[in-house]
């Protein structure tokens, strides 16, 4: 390119007024090369319920994206049958089939009309229109720029593991579909999930049981900052046993001695895998009365538990009906004063600011933000047994309080 330009500045010498063409040719061709392709089509991006789904493409004026990732994304299980070339989604209260050969739509047993170029293979993905399935989903669909987006009127959490498939409802309906038939409700928590932007589930099948531990959490708030996590222990398909935790602080799904927990309220309950309680306690007798939330695990028998109201952390042991604040263990007089003086419920970080980081060989960590340090965040130790040893100075069966002393 270089001796081109100088070529026509040497004529440019010679023929007045021809360097100039040449030059604006010149300069169109550099444009051009800028911008890519004559007729270049700008990229797309495909959201489904906030998740971007990948593989979409812009073929024949349609919009198209891959079958599978999509209905997944709006809370569809989608299983395929190779033989008939048939997928079939499922969610509560809809099941549809859909023939990849024919270009066939079943919902809930009844043909619905489909154009054939919207629901094509393509390199053996099976593609759909985007406003087919805004239409069979009866979402809403909204297009920014090069955004497109689909958005669930009756959204559901959704989570599957091996033939489990799970949904949680706005209003805490649980429904549940295993190997075959369609999903089915199993239970209700009381808990409204309408507003939430993110959720995740887990679901972790407890062996030769018939049991199942299944964990689901939404998010929402700019930037996410509010959660509620719902923790479910599911027998034979039934839900026989619920946890709801609100705010940022989630149940932890764990065992210990052998046992699940379950702690809502005021209420644990220590559960063997076939769903059985084995020990309940109510710790509103010997605490006072406040919504607690289990927040960790000291050894086989010591429980961590936040008082809702003070945002307290007490170290609890539930076979002596015992708790002590754990602030009061483990941080000096001045310290301690600071956080009692912090009650202002407007404030984030007003309680005691300590949280739970391992548990590891009798010793527990705990990070710690400290107002008189300047919020400076620190990280302290103490050993269970030390906390035993605070626990066992504690009257038995003796209302402590729920707030601050």
């Amino acid at each position: 390119m270089i001796g081109f330009i100088r070529t026509l500045e040497g004529d440019d010498m010679k023929w007045p007024g021809r360097g100039l063409f040449y030059g604006l040719v010149l300069l169109s061709w550099v444009l051009t090369c800028a911008a890519g392709p004559a007729g270049a089509s700008p990229s797309y991006r495909y959201f489904m319920n906030g998740t971007e789904i990948s593989g979409g493409i812009r073929s024949g004026g349609m919009h198209l994206v891959p079958l599978k990732s999509a209905f997944e994304s709006l809370g569809y299980e989608v299983s395929w049958e190779q033989k008939s070339r048939t997928a079939t989604l499922y969610i509560p209260g809809q099941t549809i089939e859909v023939k990849a050969d024919r270009g066939q739509v079943k919902v809930n047993g009844q043909m619905v009309p489909l154009e054939r170029s919207h629901l094509v293979l393509k390199k053996g993905t099976l593609m759909i229109a985007v406003k087919e399935a805004a239409q069979l989903t009866g979402s809403r669909l909204t297009v920014e720029e090069n955004e497109l987006r689909l958005e669930s009127e009756n959204r559901f959490i959704y989570g599957k593991q091996g033939q489990a498939a799970f949904w949680i409802g706005g209003s805490g309906e649980i429904y549940s579909r295993a190997g075959s038939g369609e999903p089915r409700l199993i239970g209700k928590v009381n808990v409204e999930l309408k507003e939430w932007r993110y959720a995740k589930m887990s679901i972790q099948p407890i062996a030769q049981s018939g049991s199942s531990i299944v964990t689901a959490t939404a998010f929402s708030g700019e930037p996410l900052i509010f959660s509620v996590t719902v923790k479910l222990f599911v027998h034979n398909s039934q839900v026989l046993h619920s946890a709801v935790s609100g705010g940022d602080g989630n149940p932890r799904t764990a065992k210990q001695g052998g046992l699940w927990v379950f702690a809502e309220g005021g209420s644990i309950r220590y559960i063997n895998d076939r769903g059985a309680v084995v020990h309940s306690y109510n710790i509103n007798e010997w605490l006072g009365r406040d919504h607690y939330s289990l927040e960790g695990f000291a050894g086989e028998r010591l429980l961590l538990i936040r008082a809702e109201s003070s945002q307290l952390l007490w170290v609890v042991d539930p076979l002596a009906k015992r708790g002590v604040l754990l602030y009061q263990t483990i941080l000096g007089s001045e310290e301690q004063a600071s956080i009692e003086k912090n009650t202002d419920t407007a404030d984030m970080h007003y309680g005691d600011n300590l949280y739970l980081r391992s548990a590891q060989d009798g010793l527990l960590t705990f990070s710690y933000f400290s107002y008189l340090q300047g919020a400076q965040e620190s990280v302290l130790a103490v050993r269970i047994a030390d906390l035993q040893e605070a626990l066992a100075e504690q009257p038995e069966t003796t209302d402590i309080g729920g707030g601050f002393p």
